[in-house]
């Protein structure tokens, strides 16, 4: 079927597994897709949690000798990743976010993108704590919340200051 869809030039082979669709076909997938909301909110949800997992499925390797292997494959998916963390966050799935930010948290760290890591980090942590204040204190969300105030310190870098480390 791959090989039918390349022939038609609708898809192309981008890299190893990898394919991509042509940007008509893109846009007009996507236009189909939101005049079906119900499937449209099942296809990112989808998305999103496959993307979650993924980069939870790869603290290990990231953290082994096949680290320079995974820095590049899960650089390759940073977008795929950020629609999925955006995601997470406005459906309340915070233990998600929590699960994946540690190995988000070490990417960041090993490319050196201090600048995303503030952005992304902070607005999680206002994101998640904004939701407790709504449900109220002593929630599991707190807690998350608390967690990922850690990872807000980001913005020491510019000034210096160590990273701390993220629970394991």
């Amino acid at each position: 079927m791959l090989s039918a869809l390349m022939t038609k030039s609708l898809i192309r082979r981008s890299g190893d597994q990898r394919y991509d669709l042509h940007e008509l076909i893109r846009q007009y997938a996507l236009e189909r897709l939101a005049d079906q909301p119900k499937a449209q909110n099942e296809a990112q949800e989808r998305h999103a949690l496959y993307y979650l997992e993924y980069f939870d499925s790869r603290a290990n390797p990231l953290r082994s000798s096949a680290q320079r292997e995974t820095v590049t494959e899960l650089s390759v998916e940073m977008d795929n990743f950020r629609v999925a963390w955006d995601w997470a966050l406005t459906h309340h799935e915070f233990d998600r976010v929590r699960q994946a930010a540690k190995t988000l948290w070490y990417l960041l760290e090993l490319r050196t993108w201090f600048e995303e890591g503030t952005l992304v980090f902070n607005k999680a942590a206002e994101t998640i704590q904004s939701y407790a204040a709504e449900i109220g204190k002593g929630t599991e969300t707190q807690e998350i919340a608390d967690e990922l105030e850690d990872t807000r310190l980001f913005s020491c870098i510019g000034e210096g200051i160590p990273l701390p480390r993220m629970r394991h």
